[in-house]
């Protein structure tokens, strides 16, 4: 038997999280990982805050920015199909996003509704829009769908169609 219930989580994906973004400490690193290696501290605090993290799939903290550079590699690979695609780009995606999210928390002045810090990393952050972009690059190269499906919500994609380029909005 389903219960109604009177309070509402409405989806508030539209309407990404307010969260200052670290400036990039180190201009020699791809702006990923160097957004990544800003964000430790903060990641740090909501993980003492709350005693959990989502992150730890297939890297810790200290191995986001390496996981980042296996993105970045394939978005400069010439050759999608024959890249090295061992392991699961799908955990690393998840971690990656989850150290993300986590570290917004902490920067954040408010709790965020739902998909807010979603929406806020795919589509404000570099990381997030790496994401996006190697998920797309390895669908066209015809790479199997298990591979890349899991990468990035396809409403980040859709949402990225919707407001124009990501790249054009961020100059």
């Amino acid at each position: 038997m389903l219960e109604d219930f009177p309070e509402a989580v409405l989806d508030e994906a539209e309407q990404p999280l307010t969260c200052p973004v670290p400036l990039a400490l180190d201009a020699d690193r791809h702006p990923a990982v160097a957004e990544a290696i800003g964000l430790r501290d903060a990641y740090e605090r909501q993980r003492a805050t709350s005693g959990r993290t989502g992150l730890g799939r297939s890297v810790d903290a200290s191995g986001i920015p390496d996981a980042l550079e296996v993105f970045i590699a394939l978005a400069q690979a010439r050759n999608l199909r024959a890249a090295d695609l061992h392991g699961s780009l799908a955990e690393l995606a998840l971690d990656v996003r989850a150290y993300f999210e986590e570290a917004a928390a902490s920067l954040s002045d408010h709790v965020p509704g739902a998909r807010q810090a979603e929406t806020w990393f795919f589509q404000h952050t570099h990381a997030g829009r790496l994401l996006v972009d190697v998920k797309r690059q390895l669908r066209e190269a015809g790479v199997d769908r298990a591979v890349w499906w899991p990468i990035a919500p396809l409403t980040q994609e859709r949402a990225e169609e919707r407001s124009g380029s990501w790249r054009e909005s961020r100059r």
